[in-house]
């Protein structure tokens, strides 16, 4: 017996698929079935009945002998996917590949691409793909000639690989529907790639869910909400690092006006001699007074607006006197007028002048973070508003209550959502607006409230599942209205 392919007389025994003796050429690799053999479920079937029907042919009359116990079958092979290319339509390359055997749920373990292997426009293509495990089949030069090889191949592969459960057919010629049709009617799931405007479409085509992945970018293209997500994530990562810089702009500018004030009045103080006869001509004294020092005279006469700190008056030695000291300083700035908001920046200053050193000075020498304004994050008792610029900082309000339950967190936002649209022009209100609302008035985040009564941390979500509000998507940010 030869190999019909290549007539290499060098073969082997290559299992029985159907009762069927198979062979497999040692030269080439080509799998084919004996042209003598016959299906042993013709010679004798294996019922009772059947035996009994071949023994009444030969004019037996004996009974059927009693039927053996049949050996268990042994355990079948795991599931594999199967990759069909059209070199000449389509191009993979290895992300692209490693982005395909990312979508089914078998392991890509056969990769088989179809092309006239001697056209020049294909460069060296065979020799990366053979690099990368692919069985390369050579058509001859002709119109649709590696499409009807892929079909040819495609439709008889579980011969070959019974295991079979996932296939990838990648062209985008429509002649390969057939293909997919006859895949799916053996109960395969077929997958069909192709590509338009540099980007590569995936289709199910037994759920029908469809994949995006750019070939110029080399990633997959998000769904629209997947999208939504990841811009708002580099918004909200943006706007960190915008509150930090402006932070830190906020406290250099203090000490540079601090530092602009003691060089206006140690200068002011080096010319006072100069300065004294025209202070004592505009305000004169008394004959009988001495004349004051000449640095009495130039301090009357410049008037500074920004004298010199005083020494330091206390140190702050840990977290907690940290905190109660700006707590102090706050409600000191407030005490004419409650309502008005202290920034970073003038509470760092505050904290020179009190301490001797910058608020970020203190952190960093207490080991309580970067910088001052991250420390008044972490504090419970203040309240640090992000949406201010430059940012503000208040004594956080204790909560009039403990929410506990869904129904207690929902009636809170109710009450919120109430007093801010009655505020607002219209009927509905930012996001932002009501987990900042919540925040200043129970003393903690809207979402850490969620995470404790294990409700999330999808406020959109959340207040979707409500049935007191209607939560609507604009270009700006979702806005929330009542029911």
């Amino acid at each position: 017996m030869k190999c019909p392919q290549c007539e290499s007389p060098d073969i082997r025994k290559n299992g029985r698929p159907n009762g069927q003796q198979r062979y497999q050429c040692k030269a080439c690799g080509k799998q084919f079935l004996s042209p003598t053999s016959e299906p042993t479920s013709t010679q004798r079937l294996p019922t009772a009945l059947g035996d009994a029907v071949q023994f009444e042919s030969n004019g037996h009359s004996q009974p059927a002998p009693a039927l053996s116990t049949p050996e268990p079958s042994p355990p079948s092979a795991p599931g594999i996917a199967i990759l069909l290319l059209d070199a000449e339509n389509l191009k993979l390359d290895i992300t692209t590949e490693r982005f395909l055997a990312s979508l089914c749920a078998s392991p890509l373990q056969v990769k088989i691409a179809f092309a006239n292997w001697r056209n020049s426009s294909l460069g060296k293509l065979d020799v990366e793909l053979h690099e990368r495990g692919y069985q390369l089949v050579h058509v001859a030069e002709g119109k649709n000639s590696a499409d009807a090889k892929m079909i040819a191949v495609g439709s008889s592969l579980f011969l070959q690989y019974p295991n079979v459960k996932e296939v990838f057919v990648c062209s985008s010629d429509g002649l390969l529907n057939h293909l997919c049709t006859q895949l799916q009617n053996l109960g395969l799931t077929v997958y069909r790639a192709r590509t338009k405007n540099k980007t590569l479409t995936v289709e199910n085509r037994r759920s029908g869910e469809l994949k995006h992945y750019s070939l110029t970018v080399g990633a997959e293209i998000p769904s629209f909400e997947e999208f939504v997500k990841q811009v708002e994530e580099l918004i909200q990562a943006e706007h960190n690092s915008l509150t930090e810089r402006i932070a830190q702009f906020s406290a250099i500018s203090a000490l540079f006006q601090e530092r602009r004030n003691l060089t206006l009045s140690a200068s002011r103080s080096n010319d006072s001699p100069a300065l004294a006869p025209e202070a004592t001509s505009l305000a004169p004294a008394p004959e009988e007074e001495p004349a004051p020092p000449a640095l009495e005279s130039a301090d009357v006469e410049l008037n500074v607006s920004a004298p010199a700190p005083p020494l330091p008056t206390m140190t702050i030695n840990s977290k907690e006197e940290l905190e109660r000291a700006i707590v102090e300083i706050i409600e000191f700035l407030q005490l004419d007028n409650p309502l008005e908001e202290v920034s970073v920046a003038t509470l760092s200053a505050e904290l020179r002048q009190l301490c001797g050193e910058t608020g970020n000075s203190i952190v960093k020498r207490l080991k309580l973070g970067g910088n001052l304004t991250k420390f008044l994050k972490s504090c419970t008792g203040l309240t640090l508003d992000p949406h201010s610029t430059p940012h503000t900082v208040s004594v956080a309000a204790s909560p009039s209550f403990e929410i506990s339950t869904r129904s207690e967190l929902e009636q809170a936002l109710v009450t919120i959502a109430r007093a801010l649209s009655a505020e607002s022009a219209g009927n509905s209100i930012s996001l932002s607006n009501l987990a900042w609302e919540f925040q200043k008035e129970y003393g903690q985040p809207l979402i850490k409230t969620m995470k404790q009564l294990h409700l999330g941390s999808q406020l959109p979500s959340f207040l979707q599942s409500c049935s007191a509000f209607k939560v609507q998507k604009k270009s700006k940010g979702y806005q929330v209205a009542l029911a």
